[in-house]
């Protein structure tokens, strides 16, 4: 994994990115996390250009978003995906899919396709979150 692509990740959703050694897999802790959306972001797809980065059959797609190349030139696969958050939301749930839709304004299309892709994810992608996580956050970031 390169270095580009952890600069990436970390400017897609302010994620703190740690690692296992040198060479060894990320693994995601997000602060404020909520349903966390954003932990499960290589699952998505991104596009621009004639390059591209995530899974190829995803229902979420982000598209010429970027200005210049994209860090798309390294595989990742994410070891340990922890959100932090006060109260969060389970998107597993069919209370926590209502939750997190609500806060999009209906007439706001692509974003509840998009976000109803994400819950989609979520539903299958396992990520830890809760308020426990940040007490951990020390010894999370010495395991990097």
């Amino acid at each position: 994994m390169t270095t580009k692509l952890l600069l990436f990740i970390v400017d897609l959703g302010g994620t703190v990115i740690r690692r296992r050694g040198h060479l060894g897999n990320p693994g995601l802790l997000e602060i404020g996390a909520s349903a966390g959306l954003h932990l499960r972001f290589d699952h998505y797809r991104y596009e621009a250009a004639d390059l591209a980065f995530g899974d190829p059959a995803s229902s979420v797609r982000f598209a010429g978003l970027w200005e210049g190349t994209p860090p798309f030139d390294a595989a990742c696969t994410v070891a340990v995906r922890e959100g932090c958050d006060v109260d969060p939301v389970n998107p597993a749930t069919e209370e926590g899919r209502l939750t997190v839709t609500s806060y999009v304004w209906p007439d706001q299309r692509d974003r509840l396709a998009a976000l109803s892709g994400a819950l989609e994810v979520a539903a299958r992608v396992p990520a830890i979150s809760g308020p426990d996580v940040l007490r951990g956050t020390p010894q999370v970031l010495a395991r990097s």
